[in-house]
């Protein structure tokens, strides 16, 4: 089990590659559930830190000057 913190982050580097993902391969490859995925996809995404269309998430520039810190 993931804590909240190393769950973004895993998923923040799994989105680095600045490519769109489907929700089921973040799931697979930073191994946290499908709902906790969306929750940190949406939590993301209100703040601007990632794109999401339907099950497709990226990242942004704003969300690869926070990996940075």
């Amino acid at each position: 089990m993931h804590r909240l913190d190393e769950a973004v982050n895993a998923v923040l580097k799994l989105l680095s590659d600045k490519e769109w993902h489907r929700t089921e391969e973040i799931v697979e490859k930073a191994e946290i559930n499908k709902d906790k995925t969306k929750e940190i996809a949406e939590f993301l995404n209100k703040f601007s830190f990632v794109e999401v269309r339907g099950e497709n998430v990226r990242i942004t520039s704003l969300g690869l000057k926070l990996l940075e810190l």
